[in-house]
């Protein structure tokens, strides 16, 4: 089972490769070797990109860091970068819709002229009890104290 902890390190990582001059497809590919070598199980898993860069519009479908993007990553670039695993198996389930669920991180980094991409929400809780969402049937209602916290 992937976790929420294994998830933020691939995060860490994807932030310090995304590197100024840097194609966005050897972003991808480095990115998924470091699951293939940590957690092979899981390729299979993975969304098919990790996020893209911010522009005019919200996502520049052309700055992808995806396996066909040969664009480089330039110093100023804001990047949303996401990692994700999908159709997980979840043992602990009771009941047929809770069988398999999903995983999906994402926040905002910036592109440096030297070193690797620089945090935007640094100054964020990052705990998982601070950021996670757990959808359940619509009849349920989120208490407002997790949604304040």
């Amino acid at each position: 089972m992937v976790s929420y902890t294994l998830s933020s390190i691939f995060m860490e990582l994807l932030w310090s490769i995304i590197l100024s001059g840097k194609m966005l497809c050897d972003v991808y590919q480095e990115s998924v070797a470091f699951v293939e070598d940590k957690k092979p199980e899981l390729k299979g898993n993975l969304v098919k990109n990790f996020g893209f860069a911010t522009g005019i519009e919200f996502r520049e479908g052309s700055l992808l860091i995806g396996p066909k993007c040969n664009l480089q990553a330039k110093a100023g670039m804001v990047f949303t970068v996401n990692i994700g695993f999908s159709n997980l198996p979840n043992p602990l389930a009771n009941d047929e819709q809770g069988k398999t669920c999903a995983l999906f991180i994402g926040d905002t980094v910036q592109v440096v002229p030297s070193g690797p991409a620089v945090e935007l929400t640094g100054a964020s809780k990052k705990k998982l009890r601070n950021i996670a969402i757990f959808l359940g049937d619509e009849e349920e209602a989120v208490p407002m104290e997790v949604l304040k916290t």
